[in-house]
């Protein structure tokens, strides 16, 4: 298996001191929900700072109503939560 290393990594609210527009995607998995509200409009900011024109951003979040609906009708599930979830 070829590891595939990325390019930057940093705190995102911090993009917008990189160079403008060099980079063709900004890939973002599970780190945007730990961002307090107001940090998150700076940190989606700084995506397009980063982004050359065309680029795209691909941004994974949770889906906590699906996860909290999960648990509430699962009882089951607050033993083992990972069991029957995927």
């Amino acid at each position: 298996m070829r590891k595939v290393l990325p390019d930057v990594v940093c705190d995102a609210r911090q993009l917008s001191q990189l160079p403008r527009a060099t980079y063709d995607a900004v890939y973002c998995s599970h780190n945007l929900e730990h961002y307090y509200r107001h940090d998150v409009p700076k940190v989606l900011a700084g995506f397009s700072h980063v982004l050359k024109v065309g680029g795209f951003v691909h941004i994974i979040v949770p889906d906590m109503g699906a996860a909290t609906s999960f648990m509430r009708t699962k009882p089951d599930s607050r033993k083992n939560p990972c069991r029957q979830c995927w």
